[in-house]
Order: structure tokens, then sequence, then C-alpha cells
């Protein structure tokens, strides 16, 4: 009799830890998570600055920001990969689950873009211009101080529209578009031996799986 309820006893244990990890595993997919970090990154949602460590699930209204030698990848919702490179200043209270709005202020960040929900969408939005992304793997830089930036698409289609005028551009796989406060004419061109080798690290990212 004492044997049997032993087995009960552990059976249950097990139950609720394999619920606890499940949940936990939801949890994470269902929320912003850190899948790679490397050097100085911090995060503010309130008060100071704070560091950043492997595996954070980091709040929705947060900023971050990354030193000269910092590195992070986000999984984002289970629907999206980011890698914030050295640099970089981006603010977290543009994600929401059914419209993934990147913003980036200042820096360097490479997008892979997974399966996404139905009526989802994923747009970058920097300080002159917004991207609207079709396809799946692409880079993106904005120099704050002189608003200048560029796009480079590594795979599908970026559509690119300045904020202060309608011009816009598609800027399709193995293409690059650049985008200054002078020249209000959008052209896209073939994209830099750089910034095809820049976007090889997209590989790297890890988009997290959505448990059903």
């Amino acid at each position: 009799m004492k044997f049997k309820s032993l087995i009960i006893i552990f059976a249950s244990l097990g139950s609720l830890l394999f619920l606890s990890c499940k949940k936990e595993e939801v949890k994470k997919i269902d929320s912003i998570v850190v899948t790679f970090l490397k050097g100085n990154v911090e995060q503010k949602s309130t008060g100071d600055w704070m560091a950043i460590k492997a595996n954070d699930v980091l709040p929705a209204n947060s900023l971050v920001r990354t030193g000269k030698d910092g590195v992070i990848d986000l999984s984002v919702f289970g629907q999206a990969g980011i890698r914030l490179l050295g640099g970089t200043e981006f603010n977290l209270n543009s994600l929401q689950k059914d419209k993934i709005f990147v913003k980036v202020d200042d820096g360097n960040i490479l997008v892979k873009v997974g399966k996404l929900f139905k009526g989802s969408s994923v747009s970058v939005i920097t300080p002159t211009a917004v991207a609207g992304v079709r396809g799946t793997e692409f880079w993106g830089q904005v120099t704050k101080e002189k608003e200048e930036g560029v796009f480079a698409v590594r795979d599908g289609a970026v559509e690119i529209q300045l904020n202060d005028s309608d011009e816009s551009v598609v800027v399709n796989k193995g293409e690059a578009v650049e985008i200054s406060p002078v020249n209000k004419t959008l052209r896209s061109r073939k994209a830099k031996d750089a910034e095809l080798n820049a976007m090889s690290q997209i590989d790297e990212i890890k988009i997290l799986p959505v448990i059903e």
C-alpha cells in the first residue's frame, strides 16, 4: 500500500513539473526573450539602466541599448528574431503581437521574420523612414546624428517609405537603398559585398518555436 502511495506521489510530482515547464516555455515564446548576449547591453523600463542577462524576458516597455562591443538577439513573440549590433538604441514599446513595429533610433539591426500569426505584420520605424517587411531577412543601419540610413535585403522584399513624403521604393533580394535628408528620391541599388557579408550572421538568430 505504501509502495502504491509512493508511485502516485511521484507521478503527481512529475505531472506538476511537466506542466510547470510547459507553462514557462509558453510564457517565453509569448514574450520578448533574450536568446544571445555578448558584451555590454542594458535595458531600462523604469528607473536606471540595468544589465541584461541571457534568457531574460524583457518588459514590452523597455528601452535597450548596446555598447560598442555589445550584441543581443531577441526572439519576438515566436514570430521574428532581431539582432542588435554595437552602438544601437532600440525601443521595445513598439513591439506587439499583431503589429510588430521595430523602432530603431540609432545603430544596426538584423531582422529574421518567421511564420507570422494571421493578421500580423512587421515594420521597421526609423527617424526618417518606415520599412514594411514583405520578406524574411534584412539589415538596417540608422545614423541618428546625420538622419541617414541604409537598408539591404537578403531574402524577400522590403518597402521603404519616407516619413515626410509619399516617396517609396521596394527593395528586393540582393538589393539595398540609401536614405538621407538631402535625397528625397529613393532608388534601390545592388547590395555591396560588405552589406551581404554583414547579413550572413542572420543565420545565427533564433526564433523560439510557437507551442500550440
